[in-house]
């Protein structure tokens, strides 16, 4: 096991999310190597040369850690901890079922000015350390903002599903086959769902299911859409709260605006819809 002192050239380290190379997730980069050849080469050959100082890439393999991990309290990754020491950290989780790649950790040491990585090792040879990997240090500032660097771009595109998928669930729930099937209604519908329409009046799922699909269907339009996870901001929440403005035209033409709000839950892998309200707007607009 290799302790400090610490000594050794400074890398710059880059998280690289572009799918490069056939990987997918996270693939960190150690100035312009993927750290995962670094493991290869140190796995597959037999030597006591420090390969650290030595980063001429080797091979290609399929996967990085996974990026959403960084969103997580408890995440693993080494991206996860950009202010206090930690080990084991990931640095890498495998998909290619390989025995000789699977589960990379390191140990994470913070000092004044810089980072530093050691005591690499292979979960799937039971945690058999890479000594011959060496040790690996950064530049603090520039490994902390890379880190952070990564948890905004993850968080940014997190939103940005959220919001598409809860588009896509506000968007099926307003469908006349959704709305005129009891059944899909049953299955779209929480069992514990509660709508206050616009009279204030509050319904139940059983009145839902009982008056719903014998009314005659209107046109609705989506407009001003905006959802946000009730929970963490992660790809694992659970509850969703969108609020939108609805333009519905009913069969004799009609047209009304409302305020609308709902609350999405996920429950055993199917999201379905807990609450819902809608409020008239002043005017009708």
């Amino acid at each position: 096991m290799i302790e400090p002192p610490f000594t050794g050239p400074v890398r710059k380290i880059y998280f690289d999310t572009s799918g490069a190379d056939g990987f997918v997730g996270t693939q960190i980069i150690i100035d312009d190597t993927p750290l995962q050849k670094l493991i290869d080469r140190c796995v597959e050959i037999s030597s006591t040369t420090d390969l650290s100082e030595d980063l001429r890439p080797f091979s290609k393999h399929c996967a990085g850690f996974d990026e959403r991990d960084v969103l997580r309290d408890q995440g693993t990754s080494v991206a996860n901890h950009s202010e206090h020491d930690v080990g084991p950290a990931v640095v890498f989780l495998c998909s290619c079922l390989c025995e000789e790649c699977w589960d990379s950790c390191v140990t994470v040491k913070f000092s004044e000015q810089h980072v530093h990585w050691y005591n690499f090792q292979i979960g799937s040879r039971n945690g058999k350390a890479l000594d011959n990997f060496g040790i690996m240090t950064f530049d603090r500032q520039q490994y902390v903002a890379e880190c952070e660097r990564l948890k905004q771009a993850v968080f940014n595109r997190v939103m940005k599903q959220i919001v598409d998928d809860a588009l896509t669930l506000e968007e099926s729930h307003l469908k006349p086959e959704i709305r005129s099937s009891r059944n899909q209604l049953d299955a779209m519908l929480h069992a514990n769902f509660v709508e206050i329409g616009a009279s204030g009046k509050i319904y139940t799922k059983a009145q839902i299911l009982d008056a719903l699909p014998s009314q005659e269907p209107s046109v609705y339009e989506i407009h001003d859409f905006h959802a946000q996870a009730i929970d963490l901001p992660t790809p694992y929440t659970k509850s969703i709260h969108t609020h939108y403005t609805l333009m519905s035209t009913d069969p004799e033409g009609t047209t009304r605006h409302s305020l609308r709000s709902s609350i999405w839950v996920l429950e055993q892998g199917l999201w379905q819809l807990k609450f819902h309200q809608g409020t008239p707007m002043v005017g009708g607009r």
